[in-house]
């Protein structure tokens, strides 16, 4: 009889290979899968902090978009005043170079 040396390893090696081939495809799925979830979970994460960046962001700009129709509106106002002094009570701008200057002493 010869005597051969073996590897425990090489020996281990080629038993996982031939007879477990299945359950290490699998385990290997298992492993790329749980790192596609970590991935696609924490991009969710960051999308819904996005998401909420730019709720925030809306809600600034609405609260000044109804601030501007606010001015808007009152400064309409002072324009429709203007308009109804100039037309119904004939009131007219002065020029102040026209006007004579009264200096009490």
């Amino acid at each position: 009889m010869k005597n051969h040396k073996y590897n425990l390893i090489t020996i281990i090696g080629i038993d996982i290979i031939q007879n477990n081939i299945i359950h290490i495809f699998l385990i290997i799925l298992i492993i790329i899968f749980s790192f596609l979830n970590i991935n696609l979970r924490h991009k969710i994460r960051f999308l819904t902090t996005y998401k909420e960046l730019l709720l925030n962001k809306q809600e600034q700009l609405d609260a000044e978009w109804r601030n501007l129709l606010l001015e808007e509106n009152s400064l309409k106002e002072y324009s429709k005043i203007e308009k109804t002094s100039i037309e119904v009570l004939k009131m007219i701008y002065i020029d102040p170079n026209s006007t004579n200057k009264i200096i009490n002493q």
